[in-house]
């Protein structure tokens, strides 16, 4: 019933009104078509490109604990975003699921691991050598600190084991840096000599 009244109250469309919308319509699609036809996605922009972001403050504290907390008050909302897109990175199981033609619903296409909580953003410690790289291209001074625990040493243990070339090669590249992803094969870690 109120789609009658609704109906009834209507006022008729003229032949020109109808024409002019014909004609927008018309034009839209030509206009997307032309969009379509110049689109070419392999030239997507490049994410590392330097883009210089204004209103930037002149330094910036960032502390190394759990993970890496940038106060983000004084930074504009661009740099922010930018940080923050330093931890996101494709979900493996959306595509697995995609490929397999299986229902995508409830499954991220990506997966962030960054977060904000009380006016910092936070980001996993090994996002600390691209947030460099960024945080610098826009001149800004980077100020530490490191408030990680260091824990305590264990004295009644120790290692006994000989470590091949290639693994006592391993052991000193992990322990130059203080931050890293060690990924090796199985067959490196497995063979220790007593």
């Amino acid at each position: 019933m109120k789609q009658q009244c609704f109906i009834t109250i209507q006022q008729k469309v003229t032949k020109s009104q109808l024409q002019l919308t014909l004609d927008q319509l018309r034009s839209y699609i030509e206009s997307a078509l032309d969009n379509i036809e110049n689109n070419e996605p392999w030239n997507k922009p490049n994410n590392n490109e330097i883009i210089n972001i204004s209103d930037c403050p002149k330094k910036i504290l960032l502390t190394l604990t759990d993970q890496l907390y940038i106060p983000i008050a004084d930074l504009p909302g661009k740099l922010t975003a930018k940080l923050k897109h330093c931890a996101v990175f494709s979900n493996p199981e959306f595509y697995k699921r995609q490929a397999l033609r299986l229902s995508t619903i409830g499954t991220s296409r990506y997966i962030c691991s960054a977060h904000i909580e009380n006016g910092f953003l936070i980001l996993p410690r090994g996002c600390l050598a691209e947030v460099n790289r960024i945080v610098s291209e826009q001149a800004i001074e980077i100020e530490y600190t490191d408030k990680r625990f260091s824990g305590n040493q264990l004295e009644k243990i120790r290692f006994t084991g000989k470590l091949k070339g290639q693994q006592k090669r391993a052991v000193d590249a992990l322990f130059a840096e203080t931050n890293g992803v060690f990924v090796a094969s199985t067959a490196l870690v497995k063979p220790l000599r007593d």
